[in-house]
Order: structure tokens, then sequence, then C-alpha cells
């Protein structure tokens, strides 16, 4: 019974390394897949001499055994390379070194076929110590070059999944040397190595598809095409067995040649599967990523369009959701409002690394941190010039937020991308705002010429009319206060399109802000408002033009009070905040924000969402910062507060 259950398992472990051999040949081919594919396929052998020799008493597998496992060294040096993904040199030179006395022994097993007189030196104590001292050896070096090389891996995540294939060869190695004594007569434990190839195998199942050993999508789209092969191929090996009566040499042949027919039509079949997958070579996620971002360098799409199609292929493939953002001064604005629900609106000034951090990646208190304030996975700074003009960050769209080192490399290829065509699309976009602010300006300037003079002539008439009525006054006094806001709004108009002269002086922002909160309180809106002032190292003082920042921090501060009509409890902060290379003031509302769609657009001239609007308060407020050389930021949530950050050099 319990030899029974022992030769099952040796099945089994047969099983299942030719099954991983094949997994890893459906994947693609390349040197990591042929590598595994070839490892597997001779422990496959190894379980399945031993099979044939001690189960069924066929002696000839025991010297095919002795030639299987001379090679398996030399198999899993090939291995080791592929997986650190060393120079083919270098791989040739070791795997050669370990693999030559494997060819020496397996030749001298071999002649045993054709001379008899060679039986007596292969079952010799001579030669099984001789197999036994090169197959320590020989994996001793396979261990060293996988535990030096696991050193050098930068990822988290890659670490964990080689340390899993390391053990796993510790455990096969250890089991393989206990047959190996054991056949020398040093102990009495059997199957030891047949056992210990068993487990190995659940190790790397487990490492292939749930930590991405091997990329598991491309044989899960490929899962239909290889249940139809297994199908034919189960049907073909039947019909054999029967037309040859179970003659093991020929059902051995037949085996053979449709284990290769297996992985051949299954790939033709594959291609069959074109419509549902694009790689039917087995290309990796992160091979196609480079090739999508490769072919968007010659698509005919502008800038911003081009930036975009990246982001999508990398949230397809790489199942990701991506986003980008621009540097403005310390201030970093996502590019793409919408997403903001899942990525920060707004980023303050912070570290950014040098590099791509990954969440689960041997990242430093830097990386870590840069990726819990974007609420990312994965990120990774744009830069042009040697300079930082953004970032680029993922969020996992599955449970496993894993990324392979190829996912990595195909992410900073994206980033290096991206940075280009960000720094395209801010210098067109500078060059088309400056020719709009022309013609707006212009338009403006004619406008506000046209109109000013037909308006005081209405003034003045207006205050010559003395009213007698009631009611006369009060329709001569709904005149004059309509005249006056034209006025304001033509005001408005010169100072968006004349050229903004500062008069800069030492200027206490903390009192500035306090001047301003005091105004506004006198508006009828306000009444129920609750101004909080607060600063840290009050006086705040900058180089400032005193009227234009009073001009630009009252306007935002009555559209505050405008945005939080009808609330209940409305309350505007005031914050003035002295960093190391600026100074800011910050106010925020508890209104009802603004929709993250419009963020930008609220500041483009002539826009405005309010039924009496001029749309050019926070154009004219950007063009007073910006002229101070700072910088205006608009952050919202578009249901419970907004928040506008004048962002001053100090």
């Amino acid at each position: 019974m319990l030899f029974t259950m022992i030769y099952n398992i040796i099945a089994i472990a047969a099983a299942v390394n030719a099954i991983l051999a094949i997994i890893a040949l459906i994947k693609g081919i390349n040197p990591l897949s042929v590598s595994f594919a070839l490892l597997n396929l001779l422990l496959s052998g190894w379980a399945g001499c031993v099979l044939f020799w001690q189960h069924y008493g066929i002696e000839e597998f025991e010297i095919i055994n002795r030639i299987v496992t001379s090679f398996i060294p030399a198999a899993g040096m090939f291995f080791a390379c592929s997986l650190f993904r060393l120079e083919k040199k270098t791989t040739i030179k070791y795997t050669f070194f370990v693999g030559l006395p494997a060819f020496i022994l397996a030749g001298a097993a071999l002649m045993v076929f054709f001379n008899p007189a060679f039986e007596e030196f292969e079952k010799s104590v001579l030669y099984q110590t001789g197999i036994m001292i090169y197959i320590f050896a020989a994996l001793i070096v396979v261990f060293y070059m996988l535990i030096s090389n696991y050193r050098l891996v930068k990822f988290r995540q890659e670490r964990i999944k080689i340390g899993i294939v390391i053990s796993a060869f510790l455990v096969l190695f250890a089991g393989g040397m206990l047959d190996l004594t054991g056949g020398l007569g040093f102990h009495k434990i059997q199957h030891a190595g047949i056992v210990s190839n068993m487990v190995y195998g659940l190790m790397i199942f487990f490492a292939i598809f749930r930590l991405r050993l091997l990329d598991t999508g491309i044989i899960i789209r490929n899962f239909a095409a290889s249940v139809i092969v297994s199908l034919i191929v189960a049907f073909l090996f039947l019909a054999a067995e029967h037309l040859l009566n179970g003659e093991w040499k020929a059902m051995a042949s037949v085996f053979v040649i449709l284990s290769f027919g297996a992985v051949f039509f299954s790939a033709r079949t594959r291609n069959s599967f074109s419509d549902f997958f694009e790689q039917a070579s087995g290309s990796p996620p992160s091979g196609i990523v480079v090739k999508h971002i490769e072919g968007a360098k010659t698509m005919q799409a502008d800038e911003e369009e081009k930036l975009f199609y990246i982001q999508g292929v990398l949230e397809k493939y790489l199942e990701t959701e991506t986003v980008s953002y621009v540097k403005e001064g310390e201030y970093f604005t996502i590019l793409q409002p919408e997403k903001a629900g899942k990525f920060p609106l707004v980023l303050n000034s912070m570290a950014v690394p040098d590099r791509v951090a990954v969440r689960y990646g041997l990242s430093d208190e830097t990386e870590k941190n840069f990726l819990n304030v974007l609420n990312a996975d994965i990120a990774s700074p744009l830069k042009y010039g040697g300079e930082v003009t953004g970032i680029i960050a993922g969020k996992k769209q599955t449970a496993d937020i894993s990324f392979t080192q190829d996912e990595c490399e195909a992410f900073n290829l994206a980033a290096m991308e991206t940075s280009v065509l960000l720094n395209a699309m801010r210098l067109k976009k500078k060059i088309m705002e400056e020719e709009n602010m022309k013609r707006i300006g212009l338009l403006a300037k004619q406008m506000a010429h046209e109109i000013r003079n037909p308006l005081a002539a209405l003034w003045g008439a207006v205050q010559l009319i003395i009213p007698d009525r009631k009611d006369d006054r009060e329709n001569v006094e709904i005149v004059r206060k309509e005249v006056r806001r034209l006025t304001g709004i033509l005001d408005t108009w010169k100072d968006f399109s004349g050229e903004v002269r500062l008069d800069l002086k030492q200027t206490d922002l903390c009192a500035l802000a306090d001047e301003c909160v005091k105004l506004s309180k006198l508006q009828p809106q306000a009444a129920s408002v609750d101004f909080q002032l607060t600063g840290t190292n009050c006086p705040v003082n900058v180089m400032a033009d005193p009227d234009k920042l009073k001009q630009v921090l009252y306007n935002l501060l009555i559209n505050s009070v405008e945005a939080m009509e009808g609330r209940q409890s409305p309350v505007i902060k005031i914050e003035t905040v002295k960093k190391k290379e600026s100074v800011e003031i910050k106010v925020r509302d508890n209104g009802c924000g603004i929709n993250k769609a419009l963020i930008e657009k609220v500041k483009e001239p002539l826009y405005t969402s309010k039924s009496k609007g001029s749309g050019l308060g926070l154009a004219v407020s950007e063009k007073l910062v910006k002229a101070h050389g700072g910088l205006l930021i608009i952050d919202s949530d578009g249901e419970t507060f907004t928040e506008v950050t004048v962002s001053l050099p100090s």
C-alpha cells in the first residue's frame, strides 16, 4: 500500500513537471521560458525513469535515469542565468562549465547500450560516487549564482519570487542528495528525491500563479486553446494505446511526439484567438506596452492625445489606473481633474525620488512617502532637461498590486516619453495662452472704450434727476447701482487688457489678510460667515504691490462668500504660511466646491458660472499673481470645499 502511494506520488511529480514545462513554452519562446521548460522536462524525465525502472521493472530506464539526472545541474545553471537576465555570453560560459562533466558521465552511461562491458563500470561505486560529487558540486555553483545575484535584485516582489525559487531548489537539492547517498548505501531512505520534486513543483506553481514568476495572464487568455489541444492529444494517445496493445517503447515514442506536437499546435490554435488577445506569440504585457509606446511616437496626433494614449496603454495592459501631474512652482497639479477621486488634485511641495518607486519595491522612506501622498502603487518623476517637470503615477486595479521588473522598466519608458510630450504640451499651451490673452485684451480694451463714454453720460444724467415719488427714487437708485456695477466690470476689463505695473514694497500678508477680511464683512452676504484667520510666524513679509494683492485676496474672499450662499454654518479659513523659498495665503471655504472637470477652466478669461459675473475675476487675479512671479492654485473636491492658494516667492 505504501509503495503504491509512493509510485502515485512519482507519477504525479512527473506530470507536474511536464505541466510546468508546457506552461513555460506556452508563455513564449525566450531564454527564461526555454530554460525553465528544459529544467522541468529533465525533472519530469527523472521521475518518469524512476517509475518505469522501479515500479515496472524495466532496467533500461536505470541507465536513462543516470543520463537525465546528469544534465539537471546544467539546466539549473541555464535557468539561473536566464532568471537574472545575464548576458548571452556569460550564460553560455557558465552553462558549459557546469554541463561539460555531464556529457562525460552521460556518455559513459550511454555506452552500456552499445557495449555490455561498460555495465559493470556504470554500476560501480566509483561511477556513482563520481555522479554524486559532480551533482553536489554543480548544484553548489548554481546556488552560489542564485544567491549572489539575488542580493542585487532591486524590487521586493522580485526578491520574494526569486527567494521562493531558491527555496524550491534547496528542497530539490536535499531530496536529490538523499537519493544519491541512499544509492551508495549510506542510509535506507528511498524516493526522497521524488517527494522533494513534488514539493518543488507545488512551490513553483505558487510562484507562477500567485507571484507571477511567469506571466499567467497569457496562460489564462490561452486556456481555451490549451483545453482543445489537450483533448485532441488525449484522444490520439488513447487511440495509439489501443492500436499498439500497450507496447511501452512504442507508447513512449508516441508520448514524446504528441507532447511536442501539443506545444506546436497549441501555438497554432492560439493564433485563431487573435481577437481575444493582441500578442499570440506569448509576449508579456510589459512587452506589449513597450511596442505601443514606440508606436505612439509616430502617431498622427497631437501631444495631448499621445499622452492620454500612453496612459490608456498602461491601464489596459498593466491593469493600472494612471494619471499625470504637472509641476507649477512648488506644487504638482493633476492633468486630468476627473481622476481626482482616486488621486489628489493638488500636491504640495515634497521630496521626489530619482527613479521609479514601487509600493512593494526596495523603497526608502522618501519613496514610501512619495507613494503614500500620491495614493499610488507605482510612480515615477517626469524629467526634462535634468529638471523635474511632473509625475506619472499608477494604482493597480487588481488585488495583486505587484509589478515585475520588466513592468517597472516599461513604466519608466512611459515616464520618459510622457515627460517629452508634457514639455511640448506646456510650450504649446503657453504660446496659445499668450495669443489668446492678446486678442481678448484688445477686445476688452475696445469694449471698455466704446462703453465707458455713454456710461459716463448716463451716470451724469442720473445724478441730475431729483425724483419726487418713492417709486422714482427706488428706480433711480437701481440705475445708479447698475451703472456702478458696469463701471466696475469696465475697470476689470481695463486691468485685464493692460500691462500690470507693480509698486513693490515690504508687505505684511497677515495684516493684508486682516484688512481684506474686514472689507469682506461689509458685504450683506457675509453677515453669517465665520471668518477664521490663522498664520505662522506673523508678520509674514514679502516684496509685493499691496494694492494688487489686496485686489486678489478680496476677490477670492468674495468668491468664497458667494459659493457658500444657503449653506449652514459657512466658514472661510484664511491662512498665511511662511516656507523656505515662498510665502502663501490660503483661502478655504466649506461651500459647494468646483466641479473637478472645471478646475482649470474657471481661470480662463470670460468663463463664469454666475448669473452676473464678468468671467474675469480669477483671470485677473491669476494675472496679478503671475506678475509677482507667483502661482494661483485651486483645489476642490467638487462637493464640500474649495481651497485657493496664492504662492509668492519670498
